[in-house]
């Protein structure tokens, strides 16, 4: 049996789709890209993960010091994320280390 993504949705009552992350391992090359390509933006670029208030950092459950970078942009309603780890020990790393990439594979 096949179903519609609307029943879908409403069968597993979920939200609508107010975010998307991607993950990327350079942030100003796929900011080109979405840039150049769909005319997405303005971007706004949070440098420091810490800078947005996070005062504690866990990865697998345990403290850890880490840092990322943030563009984001508007698409409708939604917010589009990219994210770029800088360092320590991160989920994102691992997405990146494990060999996966974002959708624009190839940027």
């Amino acid at each position: 049996m096949e179903m519609s993504v609307s029943r879908l949705r409403e069968f597993l009552r979920l939200p609508p789709v107010t975010q998307i992350g991607i993950v990327v391992p350079t942030w100003r090359k796929h900011w080109l890209f979405y840039k150049e390509t769909f005319s997405f933006g303005p971007f706004e670029r949070v440098e420091d993960f810490h800078r947005i208030g996070y005062k504690e950092s866990y990865y697998r459950g345990e403290p850890e010091n880490f840092n990322m970078t943030y563009a984001f942009f508007r698409l409708g309603t939604m917010e589009v994320e990219m994210i770029q780890p800088l360092s320590g020990r991160t989920i994102y790393h691992d997405f990146l280390n494990a060999g996966r990439q974002d959708y624009t594979t190839g940027v």
